[in-house]
Formats: structure tokens, C-alpha cells, sequence
């Protein structure tokens, strides 16, 4: 079962995540499609990094038999959504200036 420790990111702004020991993982969230300088574009990038970090991370895996996520899974979406988080701010804060 593979748990990766960190990361997902906006095309440029992508970031390795740790699977198992040393395997490395990156996700690319593709985001040219969206004007990020209105609400429902920075809400679909929103939703697509969610959506990433969750694949990454295995949060909707969980063993038959129960709903539970494994810690791990979650820890690892919390600090993969947090490192996307903070690059999607950055992102957006570009954009509205012009960039």
C-alpha cells in the first residue's frame, strides 16, 4: 500500500512526494484551463488539488471491512494539501496581479 509524505502542486510549482522508503512520486495539476483571477476557476484548481492529494496520498483506500483512514494516509494529505495550498495561494496572488 503506497503512502506518499507531501505533495502536490500547480504544473511548474510541482513537488516530489515520498512513497514507501525513497520512491518518489509527483502529481500535476493542470490549471492553464482556468482564469484563476475569478472565483469559480480558483474554486475548480481547488477542487482538482483536493482531487490529487487524495489519489496521492490513498485517503479514499480503506481496508474492507471498515471507513477508517489510516493515519498515515491522512497525515500525509494534510501536509501534501498544506505545501499545494500554500503554492495555490501564490498562484492566485500572481494572477490577480497580472502574471
Amino acid at each position: 500500500m503506497k503512502y506518499a509524505l507531501a505533495a502536490i502542486a500547480a504544473l511548474s510549482l510541482s513537488a516530489p512526494a515520498v512513497v514507501h522508503a525513497q520512491e518518489e512520486q509527483t502529481i500535476h495539476v493542470e490549471y492553464k484551463d482556468l482564469n484563476l483571477t475569478s472565483q469559480k476557476g480558483q474554486r475548480a484548481l481547488e477542487r482538482r488539488i483536493n482531487a490529487a492529494a487524495r489519489e496521492v496520498c490513498g485517503i479514499d483506500f480503506a481496508p474492507t471491512g471498515t471507513r477508517i483512514v489510516h493515519p498515515k494516509a491522512r497525515e500525509c494529505y494534510d501536509k501534501a494539501m498544506s505545501g499545494a495550498m500554500t503554492r495555490y495561494a501564490a498562484l492566485v496572488a500572481d494572477s490577480q496581479l497580472g502574471g
